[in-house]
């Protein structure tokens, strides 16, 4: 049987997919992400010289560059690595809530308040 903390934390994480995956493309590129899509358009083995013209490090940039090589480079593919995260983000809250206060109930509220955080969204 499933239990009732596994369901709240599913809850959350759905809750938090349709915040994110909702409006993933309404808004148009910010000048960050404009430049790693630039940058996207140099060759694999290139990539580290576009560290010069945007404010990523080499680590990122290798990383999204072969995301969008499996995934494209569409908006929403560029935004869906960092989607990504945010799950893992939401699933890491519950996890350090839950052993920080030695209670399931104080990771579910911080989990909650990642998958509610504006910023994720």
């Amino acid at each position: 049987m499933v239990g009732k903390n596994f369901l709240v934390l599913s809850g959350l994480l759905l809750l938090a997919g349709f915040f994110i995956f909702d409006h993933i493309t309404s808004r148009s590129l910010w000048l960050d992400e404009a430049l790693v899509a630039n940058s996207l358009k140099t060759p694999l083995l290139k990539i580290h010289t576009q560290v010069i013209y945007n404010n990523q490090s080499i680590l990122y940039l290798y990383v999204i560059k072969l995301w969008s090589l499996g995934i494209g480079e569409s908006e929403w593919s560029l935004r869906s690595f960092s989607a990504l995260f945010a799950f893992l983000l939401i699933i890491l809250m519950y996890f350090c809530g839950r052993e920080l206060f030695k209670n399931k109930a104080a990771g579910l509220w911080s989990a909650g308040l990642a998958a509610t955080n504006y910023f994720l969204i």
